[in-house]
């Protein structure tokens, strides 16, 4: 089962807010906001589809890569 967890890193340059992908124990994927979007770190292959007006994002994790 994935599932999604709201996660706060703590810093000196301020706190940084992030959404943690877990599947069976383990973090596969983190997203998080950068200055123009978001930055999305994963050790799965990641397709992503934006919508025509580019107002939506759909993120899909393929597989994890061993």
């Amino acid at each position: 089962m994935v599932e999604f967890r709201l996660a706060v890193e703590y810093g000196s340059k301020g706190d940084e807010y992030m959404v943690e992908v877990w599947d069976g124990g383990r973090i596969v994927a983190v997203i998080r906001s950068a200055p123009y979007g978001l930055r999305i770190s994963s050790r799965m292959r990641i397709q992503v589809d934006l919508s025509d007006d580019g107002k939506e994002a759909h993120i899909m994790l393929a597989r994890v890569v061993e």
